[in-house]
């Protein structure tokens, strides 16, 4: 068998069919580098006018003998001499045809200049390349616009390709030189053509128009473009509405609705208005309460068989989801695990795309109500004070063992009563402290912080100025903390705030108001009468570098500040450094 005859025949044959196209090809493929033309005409009259002849187009037919048919995209080799030459003759459509002993299939890539351009920068250095063809459409009005983009986007290209720009981010630099980009696509039957859908499973050329005098330059190829359209609405059920900004999705010509992360609704084109058909793909992904609300839709959904898009009713008859028990387990878990994480006062959502194997067994140490002790063997340190990081959250516990029953108690810290001893130099001196002093930086950024609870139970062991130095070290911690900028930023801001007010009310002392002010310069609360007390204070303590330092931090007087810090030894520089009023210095205002 003469495969390229073979090859040549069967496209002849695939044209032929076509009303909008005639081949002049030659089967003996004696030209070298071209076997042949396609001409393109704008209507289907069988006798062809040259009047309605709307252009030529270049082909080339390869012929191979397979065993096996392949569905998918191909790659062929070819030398680069042959991508020059066409390149040269402003294009090529390049068909490669399998053949088996039953059948074939022609394949095709639709090379333009900007195509061959790029193949010549990227392969020039070699004498072969390979590139990738794509079973060719049988449909008339598919197959006539791939012949019809090629001449349309022919002539805009040919003559007009910048070597310098073959790359929409090649533009960059010359952003303030360009007018605008433009788009666009032909086709054959354009009563029968969605824009959307065109857009979406045909190559698209993107081309660039320069301010002034110019012809627009080829700078880009879109292919399988995904389009979101930006309106946004409602996807409810009996007045309960889930989505507020769902959104339509257009992917392989094919129009989807986005509902969350999760759920892609595939709308086909149905013929009965009052009910609709759609195929329905979920990947379960985002937070705890955005899948809880996924999960609920989707069994409103399947009981009530309709949805509303605004105030649109869609009804469906034939939806049924083989994994539904599955679907009402995964509800009872998942609200399982809210409940778990209200009651230790979360406040943050679980991000579960971040959760890990280890994340799991905590979340099954914290949805227990015993969980075994011989099971999970939770190392507990003196205190008993547990810091559960499972993904994007951090929870303050107390773990205690309870031995009898082979069981650990789980308590959030904030909410329940612990007596926390201070042990002075002395094993008989010690005092009691509010238990919330005992926490740190890292500890403050806890999910389930819960500021007033701090701030009350503060007042309950530290009112009438008690070990007000203490709670003077805590606060720096609460202001470190602020300023990470964490999910409980406005807990943290409402401590922050309350703590230095209460604290400078019961003491009065200078070092105690330089606090208050910094957490004042912080939220932007820095009034006249503040900074007339930290005027006074900077003249009072004069010969304290540490006092100066921050006043003049206050006062907005930074190389002041860095003057004396310079000043400082090795020692003191490290103290002060660690203190959060030197972030202000660093970083500025924070409000």
């Amino acid at each position: 068998m003469d495969v390229e005859i073979a090859a040549t025949s069967t496209i002849e044959k695939l044209i032929s069919r076509n009303s909008y196209l005639k081949t002049y090809i030659d089967s003996n493929d004696k030209t070298p580098i071209w076997d042949g033309n396609v001409f393109v005409y704008r209507n289907k009259n069988c006798n062809k006018k040259n009047e309605d002849l709307i252009g030529r187009v270049p082909v080339q037919v390869k012929g191979r003998e397979v065993s096996k048919i392949e569905n998918n995209n191909i790659k062929f080799r070819i030398d680069l001499e042959s991508i020059k030459k066409f390149h040269t003759d402003g294009g090529v459509i390049f068909f490669v045809v399998y053949i088996t002993q039953n059948n074939d299939r022609i394949y095709y890539n639709s090379l333009l200049p900007l195509d061959l351009a790029r193949l010549i920068k990227r392969y020039d250095h070699q004498k072969t390349l390979e590139i990738e063809l794509k079973p060719t459409p049988t449909e008339e009005r598919a197959l006539a616009d791939i012949f019809l983009n090629f001449v349309q986007n022919r002539k805009k290209q040919f003559g007009t390709l910048l070597p310098d720009f073959l790359y929409i981010e090649d533009t960059e630099n010359i952003k303030n030189q360009i007018k605008q980009f433009k788009f666009s696509y032909s086709t054959v039957e354009p009563n029968k053509s969605t824009f959307f859908k065109e857009l979406t499973t045909r190559d698209i050329y993107v081309y660039m128009e320069p301010k002034g005098i110019g012809n627009p330059i080829p700078i880009e190829k879109i292919s399988n473009a995904i389009i979101n359209i930006q309106q946004k609405f409602e996807i409810a059920l009996k007045e309960k509405v889930y989505y507020k900004d769902a959104y339509v999705q257009w992917e392989n010509g094919v129009p989807s609705i986005i509902c969350g992360k999760a759920i892609r609704i595939i709308m086909p084109n149905s013929e009965n208005p009052g009910y609709c058909d759609f195929n329905l793909k979920i990947d379960f992904k985002g937070t705890l309460n955005e899948r809880i609300r996924d999960l609920y839709f989707l069994r409103d959904m399947i009981e009530n068989k309709e949805f509303c898009i605004n105030t649109q009713v869609l009804q469906f008859q034939h939806f049924n989801l083989n994994e539904e028990k599955e679907l009402y387990e995964r509800i009872d878990r998942l609200n399982l695990i809210k409940k778990r994480l209200k009651f230790y006062g979360v406040k943050t959502d679980l991000n579960l795309d971040k959760i890990t194997e280890e994340d799991y067994i905590k979340l099954d140490i914290i949805t227990e109500d015993c969980p075994s002790i011989k099971k999970y063997n939770i190392n507990l340190s003196e205190s008993h004070l547990v810091k559960m990081r499972i993904a994007n959250i951090l929870i303050m516990l107390m773990i205690e063992e309870d031995k009898r029953n082979g069981c650990y108690k789980i308590k959030d810290f904030f909410t329940s009563n612990w007596r926390v001893t201070y042990v002075l130099n002395e094993p008989t001196e010690n005092i009691e402290l509010s238990q919330f002093l005992i926490l740190d930086e890292e500890s403050l950024l806890a999910d389930n912080i819960d500021a007033q609870e701090i701030i009350n139970d503060i007042k309950r062991y530290h009112s009438r100025n008690i070990d007000i130095g203490y709670v003077n070290m805590f606060l720096l911690e609460v202001i470190k903390a602020y300023d990470r900028n964490s999910a409980q930023q406005g807990q943290l801001r409402y401590l922050m705030k309350s703590l230095s007010e209460w604290l400078y009310e019961e003491s009065k002392e200078d070092y105690i108001f330089i606090n208050l002010a910094q957490v004042k310069h912080r939220l932007g609360e820095l009034r006249k009468c503040d900074v007339d007390k930290i005027e006074a204070i900077k003249e009072t303590y004069n010969d304290n570098i540490e006092m100066l330092v921050a006043t003049f931090i206050l006062l907005d007087k930074k190389e002041e500040a860095k003057h004396l810090i310079d000043k400082m030894n090795d020692r003191e520089k490290e103290t002060f450094i660690s203190y959060p009023i030197y972030h202000l210095l660093r970083n500025g205002d924070i409000n």
